[in-house]
């Protein structure tokens, strides 16, 4: 773990911090500062809280606080899915992270909860196992939902989608099937949307709400701060759903890479194919799109209250930018 006060510019002096596109960007709408780089490492998967910001590679993670580098921990087991912060701690796979200590500690073991009412065996076996496409941590830690997909011989469910405690004991199978296993699942303070070819909406006991509508499995959801906005992202269209009607909102065709909604859930910025970040606003009914010129090569990104965070394919590989001003339309 590097010390609070070490600089990482000292530590990673051969690299260039311009980048001659690396310009502010300015609309009527939206004002964004320059990229600043965040260096020591990368990933796929991003999270932003105030001033921490998270990359998560399978079974790497690194954390920033402002541009300093303060931790840097490898999983045991591969841990897809994004990260989430909650009071003081990093949840991440199927471990949490200390801010302070930069120590990851493994909370929740979900191999037993993987085989619950399948009759596999719980130690591995030559007929095979479950492995997990991805992890999502509720917002205060208390309940973990996973995906696994079945690899081995034909016999228990090819997917499968469970609910279980903070510390991994198993408290419902939200869904299994003969489908993909999900990549993109939210676990908010009231609902779980798992992302599979129908989206389904479930309460916190399990029980289900709502099925939605799409084309193809999402690869990612995103929420507003307070819920009432869900993107659904799937990669030829983004669609925003209002949470308390489960009517959407509006939807947007494209080649999508990565997407995510702003904390107040007026606008969307999203990645396109050819890494090119576009601006949606959703009070335009999705209608008004604005590109950013002045960053090439995207890959993943995310907001935070007025930060946002991307990875790139060139490095400085994590930069992030301020949110100086956002309007309503």
């Amino acid at each position: 773990m590097f010390k609070q006060s070490e600089s990482l510019y000292h530590h990673y002096p051969n690299v260039i911090l311009r980048d001659e596109t690396n310009m502010p960007y300015e609309s009527k709408t939206l004002k964004i500062s320059s990229w600043q780089p965040l260096l020591g490492g990368r990933g796929n998967t991003l999270a932003i809280d105030k001033n921490y910001v998270a990359a998560a590679e399978l079974a790497r993670l690194t954390v920033w606080s402002g541009d300093q580098l303060i931790a840097q921990v490898e999983s045991p087991i591969p841990a897809p899915g994004r990260p989430r912060f909650t009071a003081g701690h990093l949840m991440w796979g199927e471990g949490l992270l200390n801010l302070q200590t930069g120590i990851y500690k493994h909370v929740a073991d979900v191999s037993a909860a993987l085989v619950q009412g399948t009759e596999t065996p719980v130690l591995p076996s030559p007929r095979g196992g479950y492995c997990p496409s991805t992890y999502a941590w509720s917002p205060e830690g208390d309940a973990l939902v996973v995906a696994a997909a079945w690899t081995g011989v034909p016999g228990p469910p090819s997917a499968r989608v469970i609910l279980v405690s903070g510390s991994g004991h198993y408290q419902s199978t939200l869904w299994q099937g003969s489908d993909l296993a999900p990549k993109a699942i939210w676990a908010g303070r009231d609902v779980i949307v798992v992302g599979n070819r129908n989206p389904l909406v479930f309460n916190r006991d399990g029980s289900i709400i709502k099925t939605l509508t799409a084309k193809v499995p999402a690869f990612r959801i995103d929420v507003s701060a307070d819920e009432t906005r869900l993107l659904l992202a799937e990669h030829g269209q983004l669609t925003i759903w209002d949470t308390h009607t489960w009517i959407p909102i509006g939807t947007v065709i494209g080649r999508w890479l990565d997407a995510a909604i702003s904390s107040d859930g007026n606008l969307v910025m999203a990645v396109d194919f050819d890494g090119n970040i576009k601006i949606i606003h959703v009070a335009d009914e999705l209608s008004t799109q604005e590109v950013i010129m002045s960053l090439k090569q995207v890959c993943n990104i995310t907001l935070g209250l007025d930060r946002v965070a991307v990875s790139c394919a060139i490095d400085p590989a994590i930069r992030v930018a301020r949110l100086l001003h956002i309007e309503s339309r």
